[in-house]
């Protein structure tokens, strides 16, 4: 027969022999290790020395670094916890589900690269992140970083880091040209236009759409006036 060695609750609850039991000691430490008396257990139970290192392997990180290899891997087969390295330009453009990388605001063709695939699998949910290793005249040893998730078997779009130098193009307003003021010298209807160039500091930009409200009241198109404190948005 056997007995917990310790108490309901207590840390890693494994098996001994009870006191009225022979004292064999062969007997002892393989109810100790396997949780009952045998030098070969078919299933392993939960409270068993053996069975709590069973499930501390199942847990560990794999500390160890795998290559990618192959030409046409697909990055959505590794859900397993671990470290994967893909040395290869080439394979990562000729695989798929990568992430594709600009090199600058301008690249309109972003390419996948040779990286470093981190993966953490929590029992629910994957969680993916690529370090790429972009090599160039200008751009030696950069390095960019991505990351995605698979919820429920869905996979999210991979979303991207930038570095301190990053710079938005021409599709959006810079700082130096927006302001927040309340007051305003002209109206100008963007809506049309992807950037207002001449836009002053101190220019409200109205959006063409239904009449806009200014202070709870609705305002025709075309005609509406600032109050201090209005916050609008367009």
């Amino acid at each position: 027969m056997t007995t917990p060695i310790g108490t309901t609750g207590a840390p890693y609850l494994t098996q001994i022999p009870v006191l009225q039991d022979n004292a064999d000691i062969q007997a002892a430490l393989r109810i100790y290790h396997y949780g009952s008396n045998t030098s070969n257990p078919e299933v392993l139970p939960e409270d068993s020395i053996a069975g709590h290192f069973t499930d501390l392997d199942s847990r560990k990180f794999n500390k160890s670094v795998t290559q990618i290899s192959g030409s046409g891997t697909n990055l959505n087969s590794y859900q397993t916890t671990g470290w994967y390295v893909q040395a290869s330009q080439t394979n990562a453009r000729l695989g798929s589900n990568y992430p594709s990388f600009k090199l600058s605001d301008q690249d309109e063709s972003p390419l996948a690269y040779a990286g470093m695939l981190e993966v953490i699998f929590d029992g629910t949910v994957t969680y993916q992140t690529y370090h790429a290793i972009v090599t160039g005249t200008e751009l030696t040893q950069k390095t960019f970083m991505a990351w995605r998730a698979n919820f429920n078997g869905y996979w999210s779009k991979w979303r991207q880091g930038m570095d301190d130098q990053h710079e938005h193009d021409g599709r959006y307003y810079k700082k130096t040209e927006t302001y927040t003021r309340t007051e305003t010298t002209n109206i100008t209807n963007a809506l049309d236009a992807a950037k207002v160039a001449s836009a002053e500091s101190n220019t409200i930009f109205v959006r063409s759409v239904d009449p806009i409200k200014v202070n709870s009241k609705e305002v025709p198109l075309g005609n509406p006036t600032a109050q201090d404190g209005d916050l609008w948005f367009w």
